[in-house]
């Protein structure tokens, strides 16, 4: 199973501690607002990370707060980094993300009485505690009346939800169901889930039809997410799969599918990906259709065993143009095809020092 390593939230700590004292020492509002301001700017990419099983938010969609109280914030990434934010800021009771704009604005003024107005694009979230119950919905004070909202956990289904850095996060894709990934932050300024990384040949790949199933290694280092988890992620929306290569002289080389996904394990997970661009070569659409094999379960048309003969696990055609889950070997071999292998770049006697594999949303879904 892969390590599971929790982050440690010290911006929060601080932050908390922090705005205690100034609670205490000054009683001039204007000098608290910038103090808020300046904390939020310096820790909130760590904030940004905060697991929001801990509080439940009330949202409607294309609606605005407008309050005198209140503090902007630019460039952050997602409703649910705008929502992690506020749990950590004092009297924060309620939430405006734009989307478009990536503007986010904190409601401080501590109670549930602030207006909201008709917004297209925009996002109202308020804390739970916060909410006004009428009836079995809760609402808000509305200009020209009230709209009843849904009583929903605002949680991040992927990397673009939950990232505020490289890191380890928590992430829901469906309800009931949740596990750790790695995120990181792409050259094209985008999160990233990763679902594969070899680095170093300390993690062995040759396992089972089960292991791979439920995942292995430890996400800071190697690992293989699962096969079950990238079905649970890419069941759910349309992703992009982006591969990166490395070989042993420190040469990088890319591959990027527009549209990929792996069905569920009554299809033994089989592959589905098109639409490559990069400069390593397409060595996946040989395999595109074909089921996933491992050394106890072999699903491939060859009449030899790929995953045995190959010493990996993937999805085996007849058998191979990419291996990535193959031995750890240290560039030239002599044996056949049995390394960390990307035919189109390097042929079949080469070994790759390291491969990473990740996905991201081809679009954004709106929540509510």
């Amino acid at each position: 199973m892969i390590k599971r390593k929790k982050i440690r939230m010290f911006s929060y700590l601080f932050f908390t501690a922090a705005q205690s004292v100034f609670d205490m020492i000054f009683n001039d509002e204007l000098i608290k607002h910038y103090f808020i301001i300046f904390s939020i700017g310096v820790v909130v990419q760590p904030i940004e990370a905060i697991d929001f099983k801990q509080e439940t938010f009330i949202f409607f969609t294309d609606y605005k707060i407008t309050t005198n109280d209140s503090i902007l914030l630019n460039e952050v990434r997602s409703a649910q980094a705008c929502g992690s934010v506020c749990l950590t800021t004092s009297d924060c009771c309620a939430v405006s993300y734009i989307s478009n704009t990536r503007e986010c604005y904190l409601d401080t003024s501590g109670s549930s009485s602030s207006q909201k107005v008709p917004y297209v694009g925009s996002m109202v979230m308020i804390r739970h505690m916060y909410a006004v119950p009428d009836g079995n919905d809760p609402v808000l004070p509305t200009v020209g009346g009230t709209v009843p909202g849904g009583n929903n956990t605002v949680l991040p289904t992927d990397c673009e939800d939950a990232s505020g850095g490289n890191g380890i996060y928590t992430i829901y894709p469906s309800t009931g169901n949740d596990f750790y990934v790695y995120c990181e932050l792409g050259s094209d300024n985008q999160y990233w889930t990763v679902i594969q990384r070899r680095v170093n040949g300390q993690t062995n790949f040759y396992e089972t039809w089960q292991t791979y199933k439920m995942g292995f290694g430890d996400l800071a280092d190697e690992f293989w997410l699962g096969n079950e988890y990238i079905h649970m992620l890419t069941s759910k929306n349309d992703y992009t799969l982006r591969i990166e290569l490395e070989n042993f002289s420190n040469e990088m080389r890319y591959a990027e599918y527009d549209s990929f996904q792996i069905l569920e394990e009554l299809s033994n997970y089989q592959l589905s990906v098109e639409g490559y661009s990069g400069n390593a070569g397409d060595s996946l659409d040989f395999h595109n259709g074909m089921p996933f094999s491992t050394k106890d379960r072999d699903n491939d048309p060859s009449p030899n065993d790929c995953a045995v003969v190959y010493l990996g696990a993937w999805w085996y055609n007849n058998c191979h143009h990419s291996n990535l889950n193959g031995k750890y070997l240290s560039g030239s071999h002599i044996s056949l095809a049995d390394g960390i292998e990307w035919f189109t770049w390097t042929g079949h006697h080469y070994s790759l020092k390291s491969s990473k594999m990740m996905i991201r949303r081809e679009t954004i879904v709106s929540i509510g």
